[in-house]
C-alpha cells in the first residue's frame, strides 16, 4: 500500500504544479495571443498538454481508487480526485472546444474562472495527500 501511496502523491503533487502554472501563467496568457494566431496556439497547446495531463490525471485516479477502501481519509481524497475529471469534462472541455475553434475573450475568462475550482481541489487534495503521507490519517 506503501508504493501505492507514493505513485498517487507524485501524480497528485505533479497535477498540482501543472494546474497552478496552468492558472498563473498559462490560461491568462491566452488573452495576449493575437486573435490571428490563437487557432493554431490553441490546437498547439491542447495537443501538447493533453498527454502529460491525461497521464497524471489517469494515473492519479486509478491509485486513488485503489486506496479508496483503506480508509475516510483515502475515501475522501478519491472523491476530490473525481471531483477533478468532472470539473474537467464539464467546465474545462467544453471551454477549449470552443477556443479551438475560435479566440473568444469571455471564453477564455470562463476558462480561467471556471479553473480555480480545479486548482482548489488539487491544493486540499494534496493537502490531505501530506497527512496521509505523514499517517496523521487513514
Amino acid at each position: 500500500m506503501d508504493t501505492l501511496l507514493y505513485v498517487n502523491a507524485v501524480a497528485t503533487f505533479g497535477m498540482l504544479g501543472i494546474i497552478w502554472l496552468v492558472q498563473i501563467v498559462h490560461y491568462p496568457s491566452f488573452l495576449d495571443v493575437p486573435q490571428d494566431a490563437f487557432v493554431s496556439f490553441h490546437h498547439n497547446h491542447t495537443r501538447r498538454i493533453t498527454p502529460l495531463v491525461l497521464a497524471f490525471m489517469g494515473t492519479e485516479i486509478v491509485t486513488a481508487g485503489m486506496l479508496a477502501p483503506w480508509g475516510t481519509g483515502y475515501s475522501v481524497a478519491f472523491l476530490l480526485c473525481l471531483l477533478t475529471w468532472v470539473c474537467t469534462f464539464a467546465i474545462q472541455v467544453p471551454q477549449h472546444g470552443k477556443l479551438n475553434k475560435r479566440f473568444d475573450r469571455n471564453t477564455v475568462i470562463r476558462l480561467v474562472r471556471g479553473n480555480w475550482i480545479r486548482t482548489a481541489i488539487w491544493s486540499v487534495r494534496s493537502l490531505l495527500l501530506v497527512a496521509l503521507l505523514e499517517g496523521e490519517l487513514k
